[in-house]
């Protein structure tokens, strides 16, 4: 009997120093998060929009815009200078179709993309990875392992993903999964 209790002590413990090696093991290589790396490439802005033709060689669309410009005259006369953000903004836009062929006719409703903007090689981060709050363009990213909050200076806004004017370099690994700012500081690695 003394012998059988002995042995099942040490099974005991033995189950106790592995479970516990585990869960220490675990936790230093933290949570799985899925991760992009940064990258320089091109990005093209656009802005869709939709119109009526009204003129054989001039036509109205309108579109809503969120996007740097550099002038633009407002109804009233304002003017809003080079740089500044214009946010959700109706503009008029005037398309003139130089010889336009027989495929264009007056009364007919157009749809249309308008470039706003390109750059070639610039810092692009994926739109699943830029949070925006009172503070401005954020992500969060990868630091030797731990989860950190970083602000971004943002340019150009594609279809997947956004320029990065500062704040993130070619290299870096940004989180594209849902976070929270409680994970901040919480050791991790990509998966």
């Amino acid at each position: 009997m003394k012998r059988k209790q002995v042995i099942q002590i040490i099974v005991a413990i033995g189950l106790i120093v592995v479970v516990a090696g585990t869960t220490a093991f675990a936790g230093k290589s933290g949570m799985k998060v899925a991760t992009q790396t940064v990258e320089s490439a091109a990005i093209t802005q656009t802005v869709e929009a939709e119109g009526h033709i009204e003129s054989e060689n001039e036509k109205g669309y309108y579109a809503a815009v969120s996007a740097p410009i550099e002038a633009f005259s407002l109804e009233n006369g304002d003017l809003v200078e080079k740089g500044e953000q214009l946010v959700w903004a109706k503009l008029q836009v005037e398309v003139h179709i130089k010889n336009p062929d027989e495929h264009i006719y007056l009364g007919t409703d157009a749809d249309v993309t308008i470039e706003t903007g390109a750059k070639e090689e610039t810092v692009l981060i994926p739109n699943t990875a830029l949070y925006a709050d009172d503070g401005g363009d954020y992500c969060y990213l990868l630091e030797d392992g731990v989860i950190a909050k970083r602000y971004l200076t943002c340019g150009l806004s594609g279809e997947d993903m956004t320029e990065v004017i500062e704040g993130l370099s070619e290299g870096e690994q940004v989180i594209t999964e849902a976070m929270t700012d409680e994970k901040i500081g919480k050791s991790a690695q990509g998966k």
